[in-house]
This record gives C-alpha cells, structure tokens and sequence, in this order.
C-alpha cells in the first residue's frame, strides 16, 4: 500500500471513531454501531480488522461486553457467512479473543455453531438429501466449534503472571490489560494459524448401506464409499478426494459391531439422529475402525490434536489430560460438564416429543428426578452480568410440559445456590458470572481453590 493510500485509510478510521462511535465517547463503544458498521463494510476485510480490534481493545468493559453478547447472534451469522471465503479470519479471531477472556461467551457461541451445524449438514437424519446443505458452511462451523475448544482449555497462559506482577506493582493496571489482551491476540493467530488443509485424519473405504430404505420399493444396496474421521465428525465421501455425502457427530456415539449378520465385518454408528451401516474388508480392519471410532466418541478430546495419535497410544488421550495444568483441567471439565448436561436438557424434551400426549406429562417428572446434575453447572440463559446460581437440583415435581403440534416444550424448574465462592474471607451472594469465573479458573489464588471448590460441591 503507498503513502497516501495508507495515509488515506488512516485517515478514514479516524473519522469512523470521531463521527460514528463519538469523538468523546471513552471506553463507551455502541455496539449496535459497530455491528452495522461491520455489516455495511462487509466486503472490505481492512475495515471489518479495524473495528474488531478497536472492539477488542474495550472488551473488558462492562457495557461493551453487554453489548458484544447482546449481538452474538449477529456476530455469529457474519462470522460464518462472510469470512468463509476471505483469506484472513479476522472475525473468527475475534471470536476467539473474546472467548478467552468469557467462559459464558464461549458456551454461547458453541450452541449457536451446534444449530449451524444441523442446519448445513449434507443429509437429514431420514436419510434425504438437505436442501440447505452448504459444504464451505459446514466445514467452517466444524472448525470454528473445533477452535472454541481449544481457546477454553489453552487460553491466556500468561494471565497469572501478570496479575502477579501487577500486584505486586512491577506493571499498571492500563499495562497488564493491553498484555492481556496481545496475550489473547496472539494465541488466536496460534489457533487459527493450525487450520491447515493438509492435517491428518484416519480413514479407508468401507462398504455403506443405509438403515433404512428410501422408498418401499427400492432395494438397500451396499455401496462403496470413503470414510473419515475429522474434527470428531465421520464423514462420508462418495471417493477419497470426491464430495461430501452424509457426515454424523462423533461425540457420545454408539459404536457396535453387528453379530448373527449374513455379511461379515459389519459394524454400526448410531447417535441421537444417525445411524450408518458399515462392512470392513476383514475382521481386523473392522476392530481398527472400531476403536478409532469408540476413541474420537468418548474421549472428548479438546487438545488440538487433530491427528490419530490418540487413538494409537491406548494411553494418549488421559496423558494430555494429566499433563494441562490445575486451571486448565478445570475450564476443561467445567466446558465439557456445562454442554453435557444442556444436552441432557434437550434430550429430555426430544424423548418427550415421541410419546403420546397423555403420557408426556407423567412420564416427564420422572426424567428430570433421575436427571445427573454435574458439580458446577448453571443456566446459561442469561449474561456474563447476571448473578451466577449453581444448578443444585432439579424440582422435578414441578415440571410442566405442553403439547404441540412439531415440538414438546418443557419448563424445567431447579433448585439454584449462590455465594459459595469465597474471596478474601467473603462470600458475595451477588457475584455475577464473569467475576465467578475469573475467580474460579484465572485467579491468581485460584489452582488450590478450584480444586478444593469442586471437591465442597460434589
């Protein structure tokens, strides 16, 4: 870029600051402005870069971290929609950088790509082609759910130094954010910069039959197809290099091996909405697909390992575990434990969707009794300013469920704790869920008391 191109284009930030965000505005951004700003400059990657940084610059602000969740969903569709075919992740490492800094934020963008997913998928659980499929779509979702993950276990290493540091007066309050935040910057460039095409997955060709049929007067036949492991998803290709037929979420999957069968080597998938039919070309190819698959289902791997060594080495996986630190295991298991028992929630309400009206009601207050509720998990219907309750109990007596037409909405009731976190000798029954998590997983003071604050709550 020359001198006066540059010139210009400094220029033109300046008068984005000066005359839409206000000249005298402080550490007070507008986020309705600046999401219409990167809307209506949406085809210019520079622009979009300028103002997710200056955001970033303020996202430990209260009102503007408000603001950053009240526009998730906003953010969320550009994130996927416009950076798909961009050569820089500018949006994507803003994302990251906030969910660094936000636990809460990062379960929140994670629902929203699990919805995108679904929505993009090449087949529909009925085995029928998705008209909404979109293959650059869906492989970004998958990646950027993949990258979330990654933030929550691997974030801000440097975060307790320098609070130790400014506790000890060696830096500034101002200093210690602005190396916070390069700090987050530079480990978003590191996650993102991992995105390389040429990454190792395990796969093979295998033999396919649907589980059901398409029509009562077609025959199920087997056909060759390719199959991978990718990013905890087992894609189907119609040949190695060709395109994307159906693909199936791996996490919590049921993987059997079909006995009594008049072909051999036959294995199936299943999850909550899939099931694929497989045959191995010999018994010892079908065992290893077997435990590569039963590897990537439940060993919940958030490591940034994208390759088979995991699954190769028995022992791998709870290596990595025992190896991340105090916090990082907990912001781990706490991640891991909070998407569990959402899901849980909805499988509730989709178990319910199948059974007759009159039954739903009296079977629903049984489901919730038998309900496992984890040590440390809240509702995340609400922000990061809102005063954290953990989830005790489920009042399952009082649950109440309606009957429609598509769906089976629940309302689920629990019994909610508050003020167990202790801090300098105090108890603050209105801790809101950011300073909770700060406390619990960044906090200098905090690796003995996570330990021993999982430990009082199960």
């Amino acid at each position: 870029m020359s001198n006066h191109l540059q010139a210009e284009h400094e220029a033109f930030k300046r008068r984005l600051i000066d005359e839409v965000l206000g000249s005298d505005a402080g550490d007070k951004v507008p986020m309705e402005k600046v999401v219409m700003l990167i809307w209506q400059f949406r085809d210019d990657p520079q622009v979009v870069k300028f103002m997710t940084r200056f955001v970033a610059k303020f996202a430990g602000s209260r009102d503007v971290f408000d603001g950053i969740e009240f526009y998730l969903p906003q953010l969320a569709h550009m994130i996927i929609h416009l950076e798909a075919e961009w050569d820089d992740a500018i949006l994507e490492r803003f994302s990251l950088v906030v969910a660094q800094q936000s636990l809460h934020f990062a379960l929140q963008l994670n629902w929203i790509l699990q919805g995108a997913i679904e929505d993009y998928q090449p087949e529909l659980p009925d085995g029928n082609p998705n008209p909404s499929y979109n293959p650059l779509y869906y492989s970004r979702c998958i990646k950027l759910l993949t990258n979330i993950e990654r933030c929550v276990v691997y974030r801000r290493p440097r975060s307790q130094e320098l609070q130790r540091l400014y506790e000890k007066g060696k830096i500034t309050k101002s200093e210690m954010q602005i190396l916070e935040h390069a700090d987050r910057r530079f480990n978003a460039m590191q996650i993102t910069q991992l995105d390389s095409p040429a990454h190792e997955h395990f796969g093979g060709q295998l033999m396919y039959k649907r589980a059901v049929r398409t029509a009562c007067y077609k025959a199920k036949a087997w056909k060759t197809r390719y199959f991978a492991i990718e990013e905890r998803m087992l894609n189907c290709y119609n040949t190695k290099d060709g395109a994307l037929k159906r693909s199936m979420p791996l996490e919590g999957a049921s993987i059997e091996q079909i006995k009594n069968s008049k072909y051999p080597h036959m294995f199936s998938v299943s999850n909550r909405s899939f099931e694929f039919r497989m045959r191995a070309s010999s018994l010892e190819d079908m065992n290893k697909w077997i435990k590569m698959l039963e590897d990537e289902a439940f060993t919940h791997r958030v490591f940034g390992r994208r390759d088979k060594s995991l699954a190769e080495m028995p022992d791998e996986a709870q290596r990595v575990i025992e190896e991340m630190t105090p916090a990082q295991r907990a912001r781990y298991e706490f991640f891991r434990d909070e998407r569990d028992f959402i899901r849980r929630l909805t499988d509730i309400a989709e178990d319910l969707r199948f059974q007759e009206p009159a039954e739903r009601k009296k079977t629903a207050p049984s489901m919730m009794k038998a309900l496992k509720v984890p040590p440390c998990v809240y509702s995340p219907l609400c922000n990061s300013t809102d005063i954290f309750r953990r989830v005790h109990s489920a009042i399952y007596q009082d649950t109440r469920v309606f009957n429609t037409k598509e769906r089976c909405p629940v309302i689920m009731y629990f019994l909610g704790v508050r003020g167990e976190m202790e801090y300098n000798g105090t108890k603050d029954a209105n801790m809101d869920i950011a300073e909770y998590m700060h406390l619990k997983f960044d906090h200098n003071t905090g690796e003995k008391s996570i330990a021993q604050f999982n430990k009082e709550t199960k």
